[in-house]
């Protein structure tokens, strides 16, 4: 929880494996308290396959409903993988902190 606390912004990969894993739930709650508690987004969700646009429940089905997650699920097309980095990296580059 130091990790995310101390950070800027918080990337989460979802896939199979990372939305059914207790570890990834715990980090991703937090990453929401840090942003409830501070109102400043750091939380930037990826996708790398389909699973948590149908997941019917659970914290995966609700970060589907709050945010727009960047699609890196083709990543081997090299132009849609292109779109996915710029979307990311812009994302990163952009802060709500204050300093």
């Amino acid at each position: 929880h130091d990790a995310i606390q101390n950070s800027d912004r918080f990337v989460v990969v979802l896939s199979k494996h990372s939305i059914e894993s207790d570890w990834v739930e715990d980090e991703v709650e937090r990453a929401l308290q840090i942003e409830h508690e501070t109102q400043n987004s750091v939380l930037l969700p990826l996708r790398i396959d389909e699973s948590v646009l149908n997941c019917p429940a659970g914290w995966a089905a609700s970060l589907r409903r709050i945010r727009n997650i960047v699609d890196f699920s083709e990543w081997s097309q090299p132009l849609r993988y292109k779109r996915s980095i710029d979307r990311v990296l812009k994302e990163l580059a952009r802060t709500n902190r204050t300093n």
